[in-house]
């Protein structure tokens, strides 16, 4: 048996420049080997402009349905937004999702198809994969739409939302918002594989940014890693204003992605580093 492959992703490319600097010293480090860039946020343009440079790792649109404002405008993203024109925050969103319904959906595919038309236009590279923001795919409305999607634009790979957790030392057990959104995407790797998409066959990513320890339970998710292929969801970053609660936490990520154990684990000869390209083009997964 060979090493175990491994996807580290960062999430939130394109939030604003100072994410995205973030993005890039560690990418530049190997401790990031893919990307998902937000098409409606501040940052957008400089993470285009840094990928038309050369920004290591391959390209994917983190669809974003709950911070700043739609793409669409008016009448069409009214199922989307609150009375102040932007997205619903989190715990709202997800409510609007468990219970919807046609013009929920319709304004969704709607959105996703302006994010991922904005990505595709701008020049930064073909795009590899499609995940969410809050992994919000998990619900299987939302997880349809990008099944569509991804046949329709040629894009080769989906990320699996059902979250797995580690037994990281001193660390509490999952919330029961991350069990439940396991609970409602337990089908979504089959429904991804089905469609005739590459996936990875683990995912880890709220039991990192709720973690009290990141290092500590990076290391657990990296010795945990097994057969097929394992995605690591990673937001690191400088933090800027109040974009949302996690800036602080962005950095401590970075401390550690940028770390001598981070340094030493993509030595190791246990693990293989891999992007969403190499997955999408047959590099292990389902």
């Amino acid at each position: 048996m060979g090493p175990a492959r491994v996807i580290l992703n960062a999430d939130d490319l394109g939030m604003s420049p100072e994410t995205n600097r973030g993005i890039a010293e560690c990418a530049g480090a190997g401790a990031v080997t893919s990307l998902s860039l937000m098409a409606n946020l501040p940052g957008f343009e400089d993470a285009c402009g840094r990928l038309r440079e050369g920004l290591p790792g391959s390209l994917g649109v983190h669809l974003n349905f709950t911070l700043g404002e739609p793409l669409l405008k008016g009448g069409e993203a009214r199922a989307l937004t609150g009375p102040d024109g932007r997205f619903l925050p989190l715990g709202r969103a997800a409510l609007r999702l468990a219970v919807a319904g046609r013009s929920l959906a319709q304004g969704l595919e709607r959105e996703a198809r302006a994010q991922i038309e904005r990505v595709l236009g701008a020049g930064a590279g073909r795009v590899w994969h499609l995940d969410t923001h809050h992994h919000l795919h998990g619900f299987p409305v939302l997880l349809e739409v990008l099944l569509r999607l991804a046949g329709e634009y040629g894009i080769l790979a989906v990320r699996n939302p059902r979250e797995d957790f580690p037994r990281a030392p001193g660390e509490g057990r999952p919330t029961w918002q991350a069990l439940a959104l396991r609970f409602l995407a337990r089908e979504a790797p089959q429904r991804i594989a089905a469609s005739g998409l590459r996936r990875p066959d683990a995912f880890y990513a709220t039991a990192l940014t709720r973690s009290r320890d990141f290092g500590r339970t990076l290391r657990a998710v990296l010795e945990r890693a097994g057969p097929g292929v394992t995605e690591v969801a990673l937001h690191p970053g400088y933090a800027v204003g109040a974009l949302d609660s996690y800036q602080a936490q962005r950095e401590e990520e970075m401390r550690v992605l940028l770390g001598e154990e981070m340094r030493a684990a993509l030595r190791s000869p246990r693990l293989r580093f891999i992007t969403f390209q190499e997955l999408a083009e047959g590099g292990g997964g389902a």
